[in-house]
């Protein structure tokens, strides 16, 4: 036992989980700058439609990952189990039954693609001289849907060993090739079935990359291939109902464009998908932290689970204290910065809605910390339910808010949405752990954070968003440094960035 104590301890200590969360943050820099040069390029060259569908065909790329079953995460989950508590001989036929059972669930599911790719065309609202085009695209995109899926799997195998340096190379190259990569079809085809299949070669690459990495680092990868049927039946009852999260979460975060696509243009999607890719660029802090706490909630919620809570609170007083800065700077320059990038008729269009999903990032922050610790402590049907319920009355909105106030109304009713996620996941984390976690002070700032920005956005056109931005920082920050984060935190904190400064 105390052999198994210090080895979690090692696994989840502060300095380990930091360096981690660096590496995976520095890996998600390098795409944010690729889409901030491609998307106006690209809007130009494409015209407002293609760019839509293009835009729809980099969620099916970037996202079909998720709909694995929950496979993923119940590799990272169980394999990190076993590294916990030093029983590596089990964890080959874990890793070959659960990329086995994900290549499976990708074939099933491009054939499902390919059947339903000439329905989902029609049901785009798209200029009848792109439906050619649509058809084609839609059809390449199906056929990569296995390579997609193996590649979370062996992603996944990485995390679980906590190998973030090999990731974050890996998925800094492929966020840069996501968004430069169309742009060097361009000079010879604006064709978007040229742009997709090119995109397909990029994910075909990165899953070759990845079978590399896996194949030099991972011992167990090394060995003959070990299938155990056995192990499918509890990966495929925990990875169910995560896979119902893992579907509704995203077909929540991202069914609104395919809404707006089908009740108002897929123009409408073009000025609406902009500000939403940008702003979900800022969710690669939230996957930073939350990608490195999910393996250390796995290894210390059962055995140390006074552990667990300890690294619980501070994931959601970082992301706190992260999160508010950046959403006033987006709040209070949304109009300055789009009118910049794409013009002032983008900018009308697109700085309300940026400055809405804004909030409703900030406020998700938090919450993805809590979805992490309830599904490693082996709850993932909690998590489901939560967005079983959450579906109808989210839909119900979105319907409501867009045919009020147009694309404004859908990223009011995804950042309503994401209020009622954070709320019914954190209070079920805390009733799961078993000390006590106090959130007041945090909860208070928050609080008046979100009353403060949501009175920003009614009234941005009274205030001077310079002066404003400088008197909220020389106030909000001091008050976020002294109440968030702790003595003792703060001086480790410092400490850390003082010697990642003298490496750099």
């Amino acid at each position: 036992m105390q052999h198994d104590h210090q080895n979690i301890v090692s696994l989840t200590r502060t300095r380990l989980l930091a360096k981690n969360t660096i590496y995976n943050l520095i890996g998600q820099i390098a795409p944010l700058l690729s889409a901030l040069i491609a998307i106006p390029v690209l809007v130009r060259h494409l015209g407002v439609e293609r760019f839509g569908l293009l835009g729809i065909s980099w969620i099916v790329l970037g996202y079909f990952g998720l709909f694995d079953f929950g496979m993923g995460r119940v590799m990272t989950k169980m394999i990190a189990e076993k590294l916990g508590t030093q029983q590596k001989e089990e964890i080959a036929p874990i890793i070959w039954t659960g990329l086995a059972a994900m290549l499976l669930i990708g074939l099933a599911t491009m054939i499902l693609f390919y059947i339903l790719s000439p329905t989902i065309v029609r049901a785009i609202k798209i200029p009848q001289s792109l439906f050619a085009e649509s058809y084609r695209s839609f059809f390449i995109l199906a056929s990569i849907i296995p390579i997609v899926m193996s590649t979370a799997g062996l992603r996944a195998i990485l995390e679980a060993y906590q190998m973030f340096g090999n990731v974050t190379l890996i998925q800094a190259i492929h966020g840069v090739l996501f968004y430069l990569a169309p742009l060097a079809v361009l000079p010879f085809s604006p064709y978007l079935p040229s742009i997709i299949f090119v995109l397909a070669g990029v994910r075909l690459g990165i899953f070759v990359l990845y079978i590399h990495v896996c194949w030099r680092h991972v011992t167990p990868m090394q060995s003959r291939p070990a299938f155990q049927k056995i192990l499918l039946k509890p990966m495929l009852k925990f990875g169910s109902w995560i896979s119902v999260s893992n579907i509704i979460g995203p077909v929540m975060v991202y069914f609104d464009r395919f809404f707006i696509s089908v009740t108002l243009s897929v123009t409408a999607v073009a000025y609406y998908i902009t500000p939403h890719e940008v702003i979900s660029k800022a969710t690669m802090i939230t996957n930073a932290v939350v990608r490195v706490l999910f393996p250390a909630f796995s290894l210390s919620i059962g055995a140390e689970p006074q552990r667990a809570a300890l690294i619980f609170s501070r994931g959601i007083r970082l992301l706190v204290f992260l999160f508010v800065p950046i959403t006033l700077t987006v709040i209070l320059f949304a109009r300055w910065g789009i009118t910049t990038w794409l013009g002032p008729e983008f900018a009308d269009q697109g700085a309300p809605v940026l400055q809405w999903l804004a909030i409703g990032v900030m406020i998700n922050a938090p919450a993805r910390v809590a979805f992490a610790l309830i599904q490693a402590a082996g709850r993932p049907d909690i998590t489901a339910k939560i967005h079983m319920i959450e579906t109808p009355l989210y839909i119900i909105l979105l319907y409501l808010s867009v045919s009020q106030f147009g694309i404004v109304g859908a990223a009011l009713a995804w950042t309503v949405r994401m209020f009622a996620d954070a709320v019914l996941l954190i209070m079920y984390a805390l009733k799961l752990l078993c000390h006590v976690v106090y959130f007041f002070r945090t909860t208070i700032l928050f609080s008046v954070c979100l009353l403060a920005f949501g009175c920003l956005i009614l009234f941005d056109e009274h205030f001077n968003s310079l002066l404003l931005y400088i008197l909220f920082l020389i106030s909000l920050m001091p008050a976020l440094w002294f109440l968030l984060i702790q003595e003792t935190e703060r001086r480790s904190l410092l400490a850390f960035v003082g010697r990642w400064s003298e490496r750099v």
